[in-house]
């Protein structure tokens, strides 16, 4: 006769390993108080309790008979800002109108999903007195009232929390300037992932939150005068880690350099800029932190020494070769001096190419025909050079292109000379 061996017979490291492909309201549903082994085996599952994805049937006994149960065992919570509509009065009862304190006495982490601004104030109402609660996650927070507080959501849990962080989905805060500010300041906050849009003086944030040691700021929109602000603020005591996400912003080298330079304490400044497209490089600067930020970048505009730094650094390069198509160079003053093998070599996707000499009046004939000849099988849609011509070669410039070059008659190509531009389109 055959052994027949039953789920619970199974050692405890193969029911973990079953538990991995199962939801978490799954888990409790099937195995919760089966017998005392079941429960001690599945106690991690008790602590971190998260109820998505899973049917109506098994949600709603989770909710109403085990999760009374083992509140008590919970650290760490996820609450669906939905459930108030779709649950039946006595989960709502449970969730919505009970007090948190006596249901999860030692919840440390709380995380709200799909809450709409003016349900998220009347529930942080009830954010009280939670002892062990430090940390608030909220995710697709949405902005139908136009009565998002960031204030009140620092000062939640009778100002406990110590970590506050809102995704990329999540409402845009506008700070409000007040005669109360320092009065209004939460230096229980350390750590800060928040969305912005303000027109205020970037130094109310930190009044706000004078010891916070991890900041993450997305700006969408931002005025001048705030972006100056956060420019020239003074250096941070407690930061130690600080990233900036810029969406449809225009920055200055210098301003993101000073910015760099008011953050060097922090470990490690991260600048994110994924919609930056265009970078004009003034000066001789180290631009591979910047590029790095930037992972969609395609024009560069940068003057020859700074070039020369960049040609000689492998990593900076790399990162430019994946998305420089349109490539300027500026302020070199011999023809001979740029290093046209180079650049050939390490922008391999390049499609129009500028060059600026000091000194228009250097000829540039040379200059010319080697760019032709390097770029002969690399698809360049255009070439622009800021130089002059020699007679021989104004008199008419396409056909001395078509005498001296691998360019014929046959191929569509245009060239134009004026005001010491020479522009050819080639294809």
């Amino acid at each position: 006769m055959e052994d027949i061996t039953t789920f619970e017979m199974l050692p405890d490291e193969m029911i973990l390993l079953v538990c991995q492909h199962l939801r978490c309201a799954e888990i409790l549903y099937s195995f919760f108080n089966l017998n005392s082994r079941l429960n001690s085996t599945i106690t991690d599952f008790c602590h971190y309790v998260n109820l998505k994805n899973v049917t109506y049937k098994q949600f709603d006994f989770v909710a109403t008979q085990i999760i009374p149960q083992i509140g008590p065992s919970i650290r760490s919570f996820i609450f669906n800002g939905q459930w108030e509509n779709i649950m039946p009065n006595k989960v709502d009862l449970t969730f919505f109108h009970s007090k948190l304190s006596l249901m999860l006495p030692q919840l440390h982490t709380m995380s709200l999903v799909n809450f709409i601004d003016r349900q998220l104030n009347l529930f942080l109402d009830k954010i009280t007195d939670l002892l062990q609660l430090v940390k608030l996650e909220i995710r697709n927070l949405r902005n139908e009232h136009g009565e998002g507080s960031l204030e009140k959501i620092l000062a939640a849990n009778n100002n406990r929390l110590k970590s506050v962080l809102f995704d990329y989905d999540s409402i845009r805060f506008i700070l409000t300037k007040t005669k109360n500010d320092k009065a209004s300041s939460y230096p229980s906050i350390e750590e800060l992932m928040v969305n912005l849009k303000t027109d205020k003086t970037l130094e109310h944030l930190f009044i706000l939150i004078p010891h916070v040691n991890r900041l993450h700021i997305d700006f969408h929109q931002l005025s001048s005068t705030s972006k100056s602000a956060l420019a020239n603020i003074s250096s941070f005591v407690h930061l130690k880690n600080f990233q900036l996400r810029s969406i449809n912003i225009y920055w200055s080298l210098d301003e993101i350099a000073y910015i760099l330079i008011t953050f060097q304490s922090t470990q490690p400044v991260i600048l994110h800029l994924p919609q930056l497209k265009s970078l004009y490089v003034k000066g001789t600067y180290e631009i591979f932190h910047l590029v790095r930020a930037a992972p969609n970048l395609e024009h560069l505009n940068i003057n020859f020494n700074c070039l020369s730094m960049v040609l000689d650094d492998a990593s900076t390069c790399e990162l430019l070769n994946k998305g420089i198509v349109d490539l300027e160079i500026t302020d070199f003053q011999e023809v001979d001096s740029i290093q046209l093998d180079g650049i050939a070599q390490k922008f391999n996707h390049l499609r129009d190419l500028s060059l600026a000499l000091k000194n228009p009046t250097v000829f540039v004939d040379s200059l010319i025909l080697k760019v032709i000849l390097l770029w002969r099988d690399k698809n360049l849609r255009s070439l622009y050079i800021n130089g002059s011509l020699t007679d021989e070669m104004s008199k008419n410039f396409r056909q001395w292109l078509i005498n001296h070059s691998h360019l014929c008659q046959e191929d569509l190509f245009t060239v134009e000379y004026k005001t010491n531009w020479i522009t050819l389109w080639l294809q």
